[in-house]
């Protein structure tokens, strides 16, 4: 997310209390996250806010038309797309549910991480 800061993510957070509740299902169950899903458009309405907290898309592929096309925003600004945003969030995924989840257990379950988007 090139160019968007902490501070940045936080307030969009702040403003968008939803995703909290998918942040806590996705962690717990993380095979609940599918890309039609409700945790994936509460992620994409996130980041759509990330990138622009008045723009009204509550998609992300959404948002990057009407950014691009009305030159709100450069090539390099507008958000991921939704394959994208759903490859990243996949690897992130992995990484906190079961990789740091399970760090402290003698002998923790991992799955094999091309089920989570690596190659």
């Amino acid at each position: 997310m090139f160019g968007t800061g902490k501070k940045t993510a936080w307030k969009a957070w702040a403003n968008f209390s939803e995703v909290t509740e998918t942040f806590i299902a996705i962690t717990q169950d993380p095979t609940s996250l599918k890309l039609d899903s409700l945790h994936m458009r509460r992620l994409e309405r996130l980041t759509v806010l990330i990138y622009s907290k008045m723009c009204s898309a509550n998609s992300v592929n959404e948002a990057r038309k009407l950014m691009f096309t009305h030159g709100l925003k450069a090539l390099e600004c507008i958000p991921p797309t939704q394959q994208v945003l759903f490859q990243h969030t996949k690897r992130a995924l992995l990484v906190a549910a079961f990789i740091w989840k399970q760090s402290l257990y003698r002998g923790p379950h991992i799955p094999n991480a091309s089920e989570w988007g690596w190659e």
